[in-house]
């Protein structure tokens, strides 16, 4: 019964966001003053603030402001904002990264809250099997019981040590030296790629060695935080400041680009594949509109593509992969003996290959009046900042 209610409750939860979130609640929704509600726990703490040059300090009283006003405006709040998003905060440059920033940490949250009702639905379902007939079980390597995360995790540095003396596998690098300029935005997302990159390629039967090369250890601290396997003592990946052309064989190297003119045909087991860290969902204008075309060509190594335009038909969205997903793509074909046919269908969101009239209009109308609806607060919570500085200057 217990089981059940949460179940119900979260079907509930998720049909009254769809249903709050409908298109026509955006597009009537009207953006009014509702006073500064930025609650107490909200605000940075006085350790954070004592922490602060003076520096940083005017930064934050900026900030603040920014986000008091935010709050009276916009209701996809978060309940507690950290010293540590305080300090993520103040880097945004823009109103608009303070917003987007905002609704992120919001979506973190609600993230939390449902990750604790799944958390309570496992402990009642533990519950009711602890007193029910359990099977037999057969525990084999890669069926560990629960409670046994070290074992799991020492098999898998095993078998990455394994891999790397017996196996003639490619090898990954992923380039760090553009993480720096990127949006804090960007940077939470690229860390999260290069995390996953790291936890996907240790559970493959035969994992290709992997290393962050141009890495620089005085990275904004949120780009380290993502990066959890920075922390590991054990933790057995490659991570250099040192440019890949000091580690490997240039000769060897092919630098992934979308913008390259070369395709890549085969895979063979001594390349070293560079990847730019980069996360180019949305436009970094600190970043060259061809990156990883001109690092190629600053490092005199070979330059290509993956061969999209040969065998998938990209329909919708841009030409922009994970880097989860190129990792997955390049070991797929690998593991296939080049077939890029099954590889690229495998790993290529569906979204990108279905046209318009196969979607569902109805997200895309959604996430239009969204942004519709975002940028009508943005308007209003400039407008309020200048009347306040307005009134300020009078006084």
């Amino acid at each position: 019964m217990v089981i059940q209610f949460f179940c119900r409750f979260i079907s509930l939860s998720n049909n009254l966001i769809l249903s709050k979130r409908s298109c026509s609640y955006f597009k009537n929704k009207e953006v009014i003053w509702n006073g500064v509600l930025l609650g107490r726990s909200n605000y940075p703490s006085e350790e954070f603030i004592k922490s602060c040059d003076e520096e940083r300090k005017n930064k934050l009283n900026v900030k603040i402001k920014e986000v008091e006003i935010i709050s009276g405006f916009f209701d996809f709040f978060p309940t507690k904002i950290s010293d540590y998003e305080w300090s993520v905060l103040i880097k945004c440059d823009t109103l608009k990264q303070t917003l987007d920033q905002i609704i992120f940490f919001k979506k973190k949250e609600l993230l939390k809250e449902r990750d604790k009702i799944k958390e309570e639905v496992k402990k009642n379902k533990k519950v009711v099997e602890k007193n029910s007939p359990q099977p037999l079980q057969v525990v084999g390597i890669n069926n560990f019981p629960i409670g046994m995360n070290k074992s799991i995790i020492k098999y898998e540095n095993q078998n990455y040590t394994h891999s790397l003396l017996l196996n003639n596998t490619p090898k990954i690098v992923i380039d760090c030296r553009y993480i720096p300029n990127l949006s804090i935005r960007a940077q939470h997302l690229t860390g999260l790629q290069i995390s996953y990159v790291i936890s996907d390629n240790r559970k493959r039967l035969e994992p290709w060695p992997v290393c962050l090369a141009n890495f620089t250890y005085s990275l904004n601290e949120s780009v380290i935080k993502q990066m959890n396997f920075l922390k590991s003592e054990k933790s057995l990946d490659e991570v250099s400041t040192k440019n890949y052309t000091e580690i490997y064989d240039s000769s060897k190297v092919v630098y992934l680009s979308p913008d390259a003119e070369d395709e890549l045909e085969h895979i063979k087991g001594d390349e070293v594949f560079v990847i730019g860290g980069i996360v180019d969902r949305v436009t970094e204008h600190n970043i060259p509109k061809h990156a990883s075309l001109e690092a190629a060509m600053k490092d005199n190594v070979r330059c290509a593509k993956l061969p999209l335009d040969k065998y998938v038909k990209w329909k919708s969205g841009r030409k922009y992969l994970t880097l989860t997903a190129v990792v997955n793509i390049l070991q797929d074909v690998y593991d296939s003996n080049d077939d890029w046919n099954y590889s690229l269908q495998k790993n290529i969101p569906v979204r990108n290959v279905r046209g318009p009239e196969e979607k569902h209009s109805g997200n895309k109308e959604l996430l239009a009046s969204i942004r519709e609806y975002n940028k009508r607060v943005l308007s209003a919570v400039e407008e309020k900042l200048n009347y306040c500085d307005i009134i300020k200057d009078e006084q």
